[in-house]
């Protein structure tokens, strides 16, 4: 075995306790027997390591080696390093949390056997412990008889720098195209923390056991470990056209990742998991096109990058003892054997096609899981595989949409659901065997034409017709039904739903709305408010009933108000008269409002009230006395005297106003003896306008009278009259 060096340093490390803080970096000399070291110079961050072992000049004689670490961290850089067959190299630390670095820039090859141990090795090698790491940017081969014991393992062909290792950053960049990683079939691994082989491409059909084991493809990656040495996340940042093949792999767990720019792919043609999930392992979890993280459960699970090309997954012969499976691919997924969890489920995601080939009948189900299996498409699913494509307890399979599907029979026995992803709608919270798809499925809801009869409610007879279910595929899924595409009742609301809506003020639209419409199956709703309803007339005889009143006396221009009140207990009004109404006071008399109600059968009833409009009377004026005291001699003139207004005090001046003089008694029961008129007494009995007094005079001539008192009596056009009593001696 040949090998040169330079190490040393705290840092950062493969699932490590790391120290409080970093070591700086010195270079000491390192000296090893003749013929197995070119470089006699090495980095470390304390005492240097030292090297012993036994040599052969002889070709094919066994050389055993033996490294003892001073520090925590180690660096070597070494102009080589293999290990040929029946070779040994034993690397001894003080604490199972310390890491040695070997960097080399030419191609390594492993053949012989690594071993890393608490002290020296005991004979049954069950102090395994430390972690050794080989970077090497030609690529590292693991030979058919390669054996390495270690408590942690990392081969990789990316690069970390001195001072990331010593500032606890696991960050590794620059894997070059062509390098390589790979692990001959009948290569030996064992060990108790976490196994990682990462380069451009990686092949293996080597065994672990003991460890969880991380293939990944990638240029640029980083790194991180929870205390204890468990792996907590993967992230492969750089481009990377390679591939993962992995062909009989085994691990306590194994978790697979690449991300690639334009074209790769992850091979999987026989892997198995011996590992138990009640101590977070036996999973196999595998990302093509994304790196790996912890779940909410600490479970470790496929991550999507953003910025990875369409990335293939080719999966045969994979097999969970007791952890599930989980795969996601950027691009799509080919199945072409079985892909098993014994105890657990599988879960299989891909951005292209998910297809599961055909296989020779009577041979085991393409997938099966003692759970939950739930297979996820963004394009079609193609089972070609036919109906015993899946054994499980129970399955979901989701894909874009429903036509291009290949089925092959294997039937679900239930509807479908709609507008959901494995992301949006996961398999747990699924009852039944389904088909998901991520097509959106509406069902329309449209109002109907009704009709009532004026007086009825007719919410309860309002209906919908219901459009859109979704048609199965006869050995795969049903038929939707309104029993299994919703639940609960649209609302639908009419302004002639009330018993009052007339039908002259139809037809009337009915509306629709959600109402408590749900879907369990994923449909979306939508309304069309497009049906009528129309409300007939009402057999009625009995006419309306209807009340007018108005005020009996007003004065002339006065505000006057009749008011209507009107109702119908049959069919409705027509048009209702409620209300009120002014009434005409521009001319004395009576003023008369006629009313009629007629209701929607067509029966009328007619009521009307009349107003008398009257002066206002201003009395007689001097000088007759109004109390009746005034007394005038025989024979004399009386100028008698009266004034009419409006309501508002104007003066009328086109009144007619008569004089009627009737005798009362003999005896003179005045005591105001009145001065009396000189002028002529009128003719006739109207009173005549004085327009420069505004009052209405009558002159009344007494020679025709006799002694005795007499009653005046002034007869107005409005229908009043009004009265005074005068004395004659």
């Amino acid at each position: 075995m040949t090998f040169a060096v330079i190490g040393g340093g705290a840092a950062a490390v493969l699932g490590l306790v790391l120290p409080s803080a970093a070591q700086t970096p010195t270079q000491v000399p390192f000296s090893t027997p003749a013929g197995t070291v070119s470089t006699a110079t090495m980095v470390v961050g304390g005492a240097g390591p030292t090297y012993s072992g036994s040599t052969s000049n002889t070709a094919g004689a066994p050389d055993t080696g033996r490294i003892t670490l001073q520090s925590p961290r180690t660096v070597l850089d070494m102009q080589s390093f293999n290990i040929a067959a029946e070779d040994t190299l034993n690397f001894e630390f003080a604490s199972a949390d310390w890491i040695v670095v070997i960097r080399t820039s030419s191609g390594s090859t492993i053949d012989g056997i690594v071993n890393a141990t608490i002290g020296t090795r005991n004979a049954d090698g069950t102090n395994i412990g430390g972690s050794v790491w080989i970077v090497n940017p030609g690529g590292v081969a693991f030979g058919s008889y390669s054996e390495v014991n270690a408590g942690g393992f990392l081969a990789t062909t990316a690069q970390v720098t001195n001072d990331d290792f010593f500032a606890d950053v696991s960050t590794f960049s620059g894997a070059t195209v062509g390098s390589t990683i790979t692990i001959a079939e009948g290569s030996r691994m064992r060990g108790d923390r976490v196994f990682t082989f990462i380069a451009r491409d990686v092949s293996s059909a080597g065994t672990v056991t003991g460890a969880d084991v991380v293939y990944g493809s990638g240029e640029t990656y980083e790194l991180t470990f929870a205390p204890g040495g468990a792996l907590n996340r993967l992230d492969i940042r750089g481009p990377s056209s390679g591939h993962v093949h992995l062909l009989g792999a085994t691990g306590r767990s194994l978790y697979v990742a690449s991300v690639a720019s334009a074209v790769g792919s992850i091979i999987v043609d026989g892997i198995r998991t011996d590992g138990t999930p009640a101590s977070g392992n036996g999973d196999v979890v595998i990302s093509a096109g994304g790196g790996l993280a912890r779940d909410g459960a600490n479970r470790m699970r496929a991550v999507a990058s953003p910025s990875a090309a369409a990335q293939d997954l080719r999966l045969s012969d994979v097999r969970a003892a007791m952890g599930s499976v989980h795969a996601m691919a950027t691009g799509k997924i080919d199945v072409l054997g079985p892909v098993t969890s014994v105890s657990n489920d599988v879960v299989m995601s891909a951005v292209g096609d998910l297809q599961l080939a055909a296989a020779p009948q009577g041979s085991a189900p393409t997938v099966a899981g003692s759970g939950t299996v739930a297979l996820s498409t963004g394009a079609r699913f193609l089972n070609n595989r036919g109906p015993d494509a899946i054994s499980a307890s129970h399955w979901v399979v989701y894909a874009a949409t429903p036509t291009g599907n290949i089925y092959g029979g294997l039937d679900s026995g239930n509807t479908a659901l709609w507008g959901a992803g494995i992301e949006s709608r996961a398999p747990g919270a699924i009852s039944g065997n389904r088909y998901v798809f991520r097509s959106p499925a509406t069902l329309t809801f449209t109002s109907l034409d009704a009709e009532k009869t004026f007086g009825e409610g007719a919410t309860a007879a309002l209906s919908y017709s219901v459009a859109g279910y979704q048609e199965g595929v006869p050995g795969a899924f049903h038929d939707d039904t309104a029993t299994t595409a919703f639940s609960g009742t649209p609302s639908l609301t009419s302004a002639g739903a009330p018993a009052s809506a007339t039908p002259e003020g139809g037809p009337y639209l009915i509306e629709i709305s959600q109402g408590s419409l749900a879907s369990a199956t994923g449909y979306d709703f939508a309304f069309s408010s497009t049906g009528t309803l129309t409300v007939n007339p009402a057999a009625d005889v009995t006419p309306p009933s209807l009340s007018v009143t108005c005020p009996a006396r007003v004065y002339l221009n006065a505000s006057a108000v009749a008011r209507i009140v009107a109702s119908d207990a049959g069919s409705g009004l027509r048009s209702d008269p409620s209300g009120t109404v002014a009434m005409d006071t521009s001319t004395v008399g009576p003023s008369t409002l006629v009313v009629t109600a007629t209701d929607n059968a067509g029966n009328t009833t007619k009521e009307s009230c009349t107003t008398q409009v009257v002066y206002r009377f201003g009395g007689f004026q001097q000088p007759i006395n109004p109390d009746g005291s005034s007394v005038f001699k025989l024979g004399s003139t009386v100028a008698t005297k009266i004034v009419l207004t409006d309501v508002n005090g104007t003066p009328v001046a086109g009144a007619v106003a008569t004089l009627q003089v009737s005798k009362l008694t003999d005896n003179v029961e005045g005591n105001s003896l009145q001065a009396t008129s000189t002028a002529a007494a009128t003719s006739g009995s109207q009173f005549r306008y004085d327009p420069e007094a505004q009052q209405y005079v009558f002159n009344l001539g007494t020679k025709p009278l006799s002694a005795g008192t007499w009653r005046l009596t002034a007869s107005l056009d409005d229908g009043t009259i009004h009265t005074v009593q005068i004395s004659l001696r």
